[in-house]
């Protein structure tokens, strides 16, 4: 498999994903500010891993919504199939991506020591 053509499935899965789960996965549980962060796809085209983060809500909020998402992702899926023009879907693994929650964290502490001075 060409690595340029699984790239190009990346940013298209990462593109769509982002418009579904934005405008069309209606569950009220699902809060906050949710951004598609990375798509990584297997070679073989089986297996996408979706980084998420998920902003502006408290922690437990956070840990349900991340949970309704993972319990639409079979609603996901098919609306990927439809969307793009592959023999067959990546089955969708999500998971949390923290990495901008850890460094808004840092900010806020680095706040913290500079009004402190």
């Amino acid at each position: 498999m060409n690595v340029n053509r699984v790239e190009r499935v990346n940013e298209e899965i990462k593109r769509k994903l982002s418009v579904i789960i934005s405008q069309e996965v209606k569950d009220p549980r699902i809060k906050g500010i949710i951004t598609v962060t990375y798509v990584k796809t297997t070679q073989d085209l089986k297996f996408s891993k979706v980084g998420l983060s998920i902003f502006d809500v408290t922690e437990d909020e956070g840990n349900e919504c991340f949970k309704r998402i993972v319990a639409s992702r079979g609603f996901m899926r098919t609306k990927l199939a439809h969307e793009l023009d592959l023999r067959s879907t990546p089955e969708l693994i999500f998971e949390r991506d923290r990495g901008m929650d850890e460094s808004e964290n840092i900010e806020r502490l680095l706040k913290q020591i500079n009004s402190k001075e």
